[in-house]
């Protein structure tokens, strides 16, 4: 499973595409597989102890964007993608360190309610906060590998991306909806 999510040379992109839907810079009607972001994984807000309140936010974080393209290899049997993984971080009142590590997970599977995940890989951002600055925008890029099965088409597949979360955060977010 491991081969799922190899790390790739330079891939020439042959299509790009922004997880928001936008298509940029298509050139070739191959299709990428959909990549999906949840909505209760988009924001992180990281607290310093117990409490909630807002003067204990040590930083928040949001996935802003994912932007990809794709090039069929191996006669039509991998797909190779390029992702740019767009975060942006927000220093906090209890940020007395100036550094935050954001955390997102990249996840193959097929699509469902829910989907089944094939494999998800963990990926770390170490961010700094210079003088005078407290938001930071960053592009983390990723590469992929999705290889099919006979008979499968890369619309068998979905990519899901999104900030790791403790439980803690992810029932945050869903309170503050």
């Amino acid at each position: 499973m491991r081969k799922l999510l190899s790390a790739l040379a330079v891939i020439p992109l042959l299509s790009a595409c922004s997880m928001l839907g936008k298509e940029e810079n298509q050139v070739s009607d191959q299709p990428c597989p959909r990549v999906i972001a949840p909505q209760e994984t988009r924001e992180q807000v990281s607290f310093v102890g117990e409490s909630r309140d807002l003067t204990r936010v040590d930083y928040s974080a949001e996935l802003r964007d994912v932007r990809y393209g794709c090039e069929y290899r191996d006669d039509g049997s991998a797909v190779a993608m390029e992702m740019d993984v767009i975060l942006a971080a927000s220093r906090g009142p209890a940020n007395q360190g100036r550094e935050a590590e954001l955390a997102y997970y990249l996840a193959v599977g097929h699509p469902g309610d829910p989907p089944e995940i094939l494999v998800r890989e963990a990926y770390r951002a170490p961010v700094t906060f210079e003088d005078g600055e407290n938001t930071v925008t960053l592009t983390d890029p990723v590469s992929l590998t999705v290889p099919l099965a006979s008979g499968e088409t890369i619309n068998d597949y979905r990519v899901y991306v999104g900030l790791m979360l403790s439980r803690d955060e992810l029932q945050y977010n869903r309170n503050n909806r």
